[in-house]
């Protein structure tokens, strides 16, 4: 009788096959304790071991290491936490597609290095739907604070219309023809079917896809080439209008005249210290006294909203009227652990609207135009644009040409200084 020694079957296959040949796999979600960011929370990643190498597929989810174990994952922070079954999801997932391939190479008695490996998981993802996708990270962006609901809410109905246009879009079928087709469908089913679509509703439609697919592609791995990249977005004229020197100092009078506590006076002073340090709506709502520095100079230190998955942090100088206006604010008690109480953006839109009529500026008012004119203004003022962008936390400067709006008192100004030049012609004394 012959016994079958699976060791000694062992020792023979792996002296007439090189060890890379016998292809022995694992795959296991770990997390980088070595590498704690600012928040408290550390990245999550595919560990991947084929034929004794290892190797880390980035996941860009991020977990707090001591709510983190091995075998069950990730843990609840809180009673309330939502996000460890979603987070979870998302790591078996992983975990799963990884062994498919493993199964996939092991029946077929192929070899599989991590290149190759590496190559299928990304190219499993490529198959994908981008409508789905879509829907799918706007969810995720929104649980991880990396977007504000009226952002959301926004990607949304960008969402909706390119449902309208297609309801399942393959990335394989995504080419340079994607971004005009899809703007035919956009004019199409415009509400106006008179004048159409805005060129700035068209620009910010185009914008939202754009970024999701930057998005899939430098998050997600997943291997296509943008058709954005050489298609040419044109904004259009915006309907911004700024306030300019003179309606400023108005609009902080009538702000004086309003009742402590109130509403109206809660939202004026969120404006107005907009308009005094260029915070997006989003970031003056979350300004906490910590994120204050109220020594001789001083500044605002924080992370806005709009760029958080970034880990970017900006400083902003205060000037003596931002200053006023936090005082006001913690004086009439604040809001908890943050300084200015705001409201939704119906109740802004009403309350600023009301105050320029008040006040007899013919302005479209809402929260944005604080912005507005925060550039508008430091520019005026002498600021130079390089300057102008770091504050407003913009990567790229033609980010922030698109919020200057130059005067026309500031055009006939620069003007008179050109006629200076022929002044000096006319005092030379001719030989």
């Amino acid at each position: 009788m012959i016994t079958f020694c699976f060791g000694c079957f062992r020792k023979l296959i792996s002296r007439k096959f090189p060890e890379e040949f016998m292809n022995r796999y694992s795959a296991k979600i770990k997390i980088r304790k070595d590498s704690i960011r600012r928040d408290g929370t550390a990245l999550l990643y595919l560990q991947v071991i084929i034929n004794s190498k290892p190797d880390k597929i980035n996941l860009n989810l991020y977990w707090p290491p001591e709510k983190f174990s091995e075998k069950e994952l990730c843990l609840e922070r809180n009673k309330a936490d939502t996000d460890a079954n979603d987070y979870n999801i998302i790591l078996r997932d992983a975990v799963s597609k990884a062994n498919e391939i493993f199964k996939l190479y092991r029946l077929n008695n192929e070899i599989l290095t991590n290149e190759i490996f590496k190559d299928e998981y990304n190219s499993e993802l490529s198959k994908q739907d981008f409508v789905a996708y879509m829907e799918k990270k706007i969810i995720y962006r929104y649980k991880r604070k990396e977007i504000v609901k009226k952002t959301k809410d926004n990607h949304e109905q960008v969402l909706l219309a390119l449902k309208k246009f297609k309801a399942c879009i393959p990335f394989r079928d995504i080419n340079s023809k994607f971004p005009k087709d899809f703007e035919s469908s956009l004019k199409k089913n415009c509400k106006n079917k008179v004048k159409g679509p805005a060129k700035s509703s068209i620009y910010s439609r185009h914008s939202v896809i754009k970024a999701y697919l930057n998005l899939a592609i430098t998050k997600d791995n997943i291997n296509i080439v943008n058709p954005y990249s050489n298609y040419p977005l044109t904004r259009g004229n915006s309907s911004f209008k700024s306030l300019d020197q003179e309606n400023l100092p108005q609009l902080y009078k009538y702000y004086q005249s309003l009742e402590p506590r109130s509403s109206r006076k809660n939202i004026i002073r969120g404006f107005l210290f907009s308009c005094c340090s260029g915070l997006r709506t989003a970031d003056v709502k979350r300004v906490k006294k910590s994120w204050i520095n109220f020594g001789s100079t001083p500044s605002l230190y924080f992370m806005p909203q709009k760029t958080i998955e970034y880990d970017r942090r900006i400083e902003i100088p205060l000037t003596e009227m931002a200053m006023s206006l936090i005082e006001d604010a913690l004086a009439e008690g604040g809001n908890g652990e943050y300084i200015f109480k705001l409201y939704s953006y119906v109740l802004h839109s009403r309350y600023l609207k009301e105050a320029a009529t008040k006040l007899g500026l013919n302005i479209n008012m809402h929260f944005h135009v604080s912005r507005e004119t925060f550039g508008t203004l430091y520019l005026e003022l002498g600021g130079s644009l390089e300057v102008l962008q770091k504050l407003m936390g913009h990567s790229i400067i033609t980010t922030t040409m698109h919020y200057v709006h130059v005067s026309q008192s500031r055009q006939r100004i620069e003007m008179k200084n050109m006629e200076k030049l022929f002044d000096e012609k006319k005092e030379t004394p001719t030989e």
